[in-house]
């Protein structure tokens, strides 16, 4: 039997974390080939371009997040969640705690649009103290 949207969501969600190869991995997992996923301060068109996203924090310095779910709801197969994403460095240590507000869209088994709602700023200057 398939996953509800809400189960696949959280799914999703509690997969992330421990490092960028466990975070890649689970994308390819749950995402979509031709997902489209708002990730608070750019639109990715597909998975592979999703991908290049997560490449691009690791350039950066972020090596990977998990999160906590607050709250989550959801209506036929739109889903969404209040949650906090803990981002880490590279080292492992954990950079900034994000609120973070998200809408799923849910195609059959995977995640078809993924949109993250929050204050980019907040972690621009964090990484901007760092050098």
């Amino acid at each position: 039997m398939s996953p509800t949207p809400d189960e696949l969501t959280k799914a999703f969600i509690d997969g992330m974390g421990q490092s960028y190869d466990n975070v890649v991995d689970n994308m390819r997992k749950y995402l979509r080939e031709d997902v489209e996923w708002h990730t608070g301060t750019a639109l990715r068109h597909g998975l592979d371009d999703a991908i290049a996203h997560m490449s691009e924090a690791k350039d950066v310095g972020i090596s990977h997040w998990d999160a906590d779910i607050l709250r989550q709801a959801s209506n036929g197969n739109v889903v969404f969640q209040e949650r906090v994403d803990h981002i880490y460095r590279l080292d492992g240590s954990k950079l900034a705690d994000t609120y973070v507000n998200a809408v799923f869209e849910i195609d059959g088994d995977q995640i078809a649009k993924w949109r993250d709602y929050y204050n980019p700023d907040e972690l621009r200057a964090l990484m901007a103290a760092e050098g």
